[in-house]
Formats: structure tokens, sequence, C-alpha cells
């Protein structure tokens, strides 16, 4: 439905636009722990939210190639944390 469509674009779209433009803006103001931060809790929510539904409900390998990627995503995100120099980029 026309309704569907506009939330998926929202999800999909809007919030990972608003995401990346804080992010942008972090790395500007070389805050680059708290950006790495941010990107790992939501690749953690993502992810999250993923495996309890695959657990519920099953899914297709896309899928699981999508909560392997944002694993990927949450764990490359915390080394980075963890070994980030904040500072002017």
């Amino acid at each position: 439905t026309p309704s569907a469509r506009a939330d998926v674009a929202a999800t999909y779209g809007g919030l990972e636009l608003g995401v990346a433009a804080v992010l942008v803006w972090m790395l500007r103001r070389g805050d680059i722990r708290t950006g790495l931060i941010v990107a790992a809790l939501t690749f953690g929510g993502l992810g999250a939210v993923r495996l309890a539904h695959l657990a519920a409900s099953g899914g297709s390998a896309f899928v699981w190639f999508l909560l392997a990627a944002e694993a990927v995503g949450l764990a490359l995100a915390l080394w980075g944390a963890r070994h980030a120099v904040d500072g002017s980029p």
C-alpha cells in the first residue's frame, strides 16, 4: 500500500540519511570515537531486531546476509571506537 511504501522509505531512507548526517557532523567536529559508538549502536540495533525476527519466523538467505553485514559493521565500529584518536581530521 502507499502507506507501507512511505513507512519503508522513511525507515530505510530517511532514518539512515539522518544517522549519516550525524556521523558526518561528528567527523567534521573531530569526535571520531562518539561517531563510531553511534554507528555501533545503530548496527547493533538493526542486528538485534533482525535476529529476533529470524528466531521468531525464519528468513531468507538475504536476511541472513544482512544480519552478517550488521554484525561485521558492529564489530568494526566497536574496534574503531576502542582504537580511535579523537581530534580534527
